[in-house]
């Protein structure tokens, strides 16, 4: 895990952003249990070699976490309050140093 002084805002908000990794983890899935089923389902039907009925509940499911994620308009809300207690750190810094230089 790197340091929080080693990683740039860009980074965190491509993170917050980032539709390929941990889908799951920045949603606000309503009915977790029913999403959770279907996942289970798409899984089995894998399993049973049902490779386009698979495909198509995957993708439901995929296509689901990706409209969760802005649940009400509530995912940029989150990445402004994530990055601004580090940005009015990093003014207090910067603030600071140009009081002692003074």
């Amino acid at each position: 895990m790197k340091s929080v002084k080693n990683v740039s805002y860009q980074q965190i908000l491509n993170n917050l952003m980032d539709s390929e990794h941990n889908l799951g983890m920045k949603s606000r899935i309503p009915k977790p249990l029913n999403l959770a089923v279907l996942k289970t389902v798409g899984e089995y039907e894998k399993h049973l070699k049902l490779e386009d009925s698979s495909t198509m509940v995957k993708n439901i499911v995929d296509t689901l976490l990706v409209f969760f994620v802005s649940d009400k308009g509530l995912g940029r809300e989150e990445v402004v309050r994530a990055l601004s207690p580090m940005i009015d750190a990093e003014r207090q810094r910067k603030l600071n140093s140009t009081m002692v230089e003074s």
